[in-house]
C-alpha cells in the first residue's frame, strides 16, 4: 500500500509539473485555453511514457526499475485526459455538440458555420481515446488482473495502442 501511494504521488506530481511547464510555455494564450492545452499536452507525455517504458526496458536493462510505474503512468494519463476533456466540454464547448463538432454561430450570416475542416473529427477521435482509456484505467491493478485472468487483462490493455493512434491523429490536427 505504501508503494502504491508513493508511486501515484510521484507520477501525479510529475503530471502536475508537466502541466505547469506546458502552461508556462504559452504566455500569449488566453489562460483558459493555455490550461486545457497544457493538461492535454501533459496527458500526451504520460501516454507516450507509458507505452515507451516496456520496449525501452527490453533494450536498456536499467529501465526495468521503472516498469512498476507503467500502470501508474497509464492511470495518470487517463486522469489527465479526462480532466482535459471536461475542461474543454464545460468551459470552451459548453456542452454544445455543434461547437464540439467545429460549428459556430456567425451573427453576420445568422446561421451555424463550420469554421475548420477536420475539427469535429479530431475532437471525436480524442473523445473516443478517452472512452477507451476508462476500462484500462479501471483494470490497472493487480487485483483486476487476477480477477480477469492474464489473457483477458492483456486483451483489454492492448487497447492502449488504439488509444495511441487515436491520440496521435487527434494531436496532429491541433
Amino acid at each position: 500500500m505504501r508503494s502504491f501511494i508513493y508511486r501515484h504521488s510521484l507520477v501525479g506530481s510529475f503530471g502536475a509539473v508537466l502541466t505547469f511547464l506546458f502552461w508556462l510555455s504559452r504566455p500569449e494564450w488566453v489562460a483558459e485555453m493555455r490550461f486545457w492545452r497544457a493538461v492535454g499536452d501533459a496527458s500526451l507525455i504520460l501516454l507516450y511514457l507509458t507505452l515507451a517504458l516496456g520496449p525501452v526496458a527490453k533494450f536498456l536493462p536499467r529501465f526495468w526499475l521503472l516498469l512498476p510505474y507503467r500502470r501508474v503512468l497509464g492511470v495518470w494519463f487517463a486522469i489527465s485526459a479526462i480532466v482535459h476533456t471536461i475542461i474543454i466540454l464545460d468551459g470552451w464547448v459548453q456542452w454544445d455538440v455543434s461547437q464540439f463538432m467545429g460549428y459556430q454561430f456567425v451573427p453576420q450570416l445568422d446561421r451555424m458555420v463550420r469554421l475548420e475542416s477536420g475539427f469535429g473529427m479530431s475532437n471525436l477521435l480524442g473523445l473516443l481515446a478517452v472512452l477507451i482509456s476508462l476500462p484500462l484505467m479501471a483494470t490497472s491493478t493487480d487485483w483486476a488482473m487476477r480477477g480477469l485472468g492474464a489473457a483477458s487483462w492483456k486483451f483489454i490493455h492492448y487497447g492502449a495502442y488504439t488509444i495511441f493512434y487515436l491520440v496521435a491523429l487527434h494531436t496532429a490536427f491541433f
